[in-house]
């Protein structure tokens, strides 16, 4: 079984010399809402709008004040004096105390004391155990009370399954609730989600409110998403000088991946005028500021010598750096990189190792060149059943190599028993794509299927949809 070799990556796009470009002005938005002391990382209940029943407490007692209201009960007290100690605020820092105040305070039902107590057990901070359950049963009772950090952290755990089963439409529920009291973050991921259709009826409309009010929080992430829809018109109209001024502004925080976008449309020269200098400008930014993206296309450039002087250690360096982040198509051109010993002496150990990261992280041609390894015995023990297995995954991405390779092992049952409607199926599906090589092979397979078979295999074909490797990501960046 040896199916062809796959294709290889594509090169970047080809660099003009720099021309300088006018900056878009900015625009006056409204203040960013402002993070909480007592989280360092998710706005306070007043701050996001929450609902409390004690009033808000003026300045800090004394420390011997706020022990004895504590000590009497007082819920507001207990959870001051915990921060107190958390803080080491005019006492010495005592996590043990801190949390044993913050339990005590959640325990009364203070919904921002329940909400910091289900941080500590998300993270297993401050010596205590990492519970995920305890901390979604905190973050609840919290978000029962409307407050915002507990209700959007909440959705991040059914996002990614963290104490509660996975459940995408509960996770965009209980973020769009804590976008409705402003949290910026929640208000961008509701745009995204509205904009992909995950967990809610797609709705480009609805996504463009949302990233709006992201943008006008102050969301570096809003600003930037609402200006592509302006520029692409996606649930909104046309606006070059919109969309320009809220990419720009997006840029101007330092964003990288604001940036990374930024350098890709002035690559491409599609909505915004060509100008490929300043498109590497950012790239380069983005891409010392830790993009992964940004550093495979600026391992490109210098492996071609596009806009940057050519330089194969450079190159290498730069990629090494986006598969130090688990970019798949990083990771396989590290990959070769290590074969043919570019910009790095050989070392098939090494490119054997990152192959196999990229495979495990989703690269469907690194995942049939692993295949193919087992089946040929090359660098691995032949087997036969592990090829298969890494041919279906690439397969099932939509590699035609990997197609290809499947229907070979189902027309003649090695690896898997023998299925000639399968084998017709993935054939034919390699072929939809022009693969020259599973053509010649289908050919050779009509004469031994029946009607049924062929009926069969087509019906199969026809309920085919390849799966993305973005897939095995959280739909909404749920983090």
């Amino acid at each position: 079984m040896q199916p062809p070799t796959p294709q290889a990556l594509p090169a970047p796009p080809s660099v003009v010399p720099q021309i300088p470009v006018q900056q878009a002005p900015s625009l006056t938005v409204q203040p960013v809402i402002q993070m909480s002391s007592a989280t360092n990382e998710l706005p306070s209940a007043a701050a996001a709008g929450a609902v409390h029943a004690d009033k808000a407490v003026g300045a800090p007692a004394s420390t011997n004040e706020l022990l004895l209201a504590a000590t009497r009960g007082d819920r507001v007290a207990q959870y001051r004096l915990a921060q107190a100690s958390d803080q080491g605020l005019g006492v010495p820092t005592n996590a043990v105390e801190a949390v044993n105040w913050y339990r005590t305070a959640a325990e009364q039902g203070y919904a921002e004391a329940e909400f910091k107590l289900g941080t500590l057990l998300h993270s297993g901070g401050d010596g205590l155990v990492r519970d995920e359950a305890g901390a979604v049963s905190w973050y609840r009772k919290a978000a029962d009370q409307g407050f915002a950090g507990a209700e959007f952290a909440l959705g991040i755990c059914y996002g990614h399954g963290e104490g509660v089963p996975t459940n995408i439409q509960m996770a965009v529920q209980w973020i769009e609730k804590a976008a409705e009291q402003g949290l910026p973050r929640a208000q961008y991921l509701t745009g995204k989600a509205y904009e992909k259709g995950f967990g809610v009826e797609r709705d480009p409309e609805q996504a463009v409110a949302w990233y709006r009010k992201a943008a006008e929080n102050g969301s570096v992430e809003g600003q930037l998403w609402f200006g592509m829809a302006f520029l692409k018109g996606q649930g909104t109209n046309e606006d070059l000088v919109a969309a320009t001024n809220w990419i720009y502004k997006a840029v101007n925080t330092g964003s990288a991946i604001a940036q990374y976008q930024l350098g890709l449309l002035l690559i491409a020269g599609q909505e915004l005028a060509p100008n490929r200098g300043e498109g590497i400008h950012w790239m380069l930014e983005a891409a010392r500021l830790g993009n992964a993206d940004a550093q495979y296309q600026v391992a490109s450039f210098y492996a071609k010598g596009e806009g940057v002087p050519h330089g194969d250690t450079e190159s290498f360096n730069w990629c090494r750096r986006a598969a130090a982040q688990d970019s798949p198509v990083a990771e396989e051109t590290l990959a070769g990189m290590y074969a043919d010993g570019k910009g790095v002496e050989k070392d098939p150990a090494e490119s054997a190792r990152w192959m196999r990261r990229a495979a495990e992280h989703g690269s469907p041609s690194a995942q049939f060149n692993i295949g193919l390894s087992y089946a040929m015995g090359n660098g691995h023990p032949k087997d036969i059943a592990e090829a298969v297995r890494w041919f279906r995954l690439a397969a099932e991405q939509g590699s035609t190599d990997g197609q290809n390779s499947l229907g070979y092992a189902y027309a003649t049952g090695t690896g898997v028993p023998q299925d000639l409607a399968e084998a017709y199926k993935w054939y034919s599906l390699a072929v939809a794509d022009g693969n020259l090589h599973a053509e010649v092979n289908l050919r050779s397979l009509l004469p031994r299927l029946t009607e049924e078979q062929i009926s069969m295999g087509k019906a199969r074909a026809s309920l085919y949809s390849p799966r993305t490797s973005d897939e095995r990501s959280d739909p909404v960046e749920f983090k």
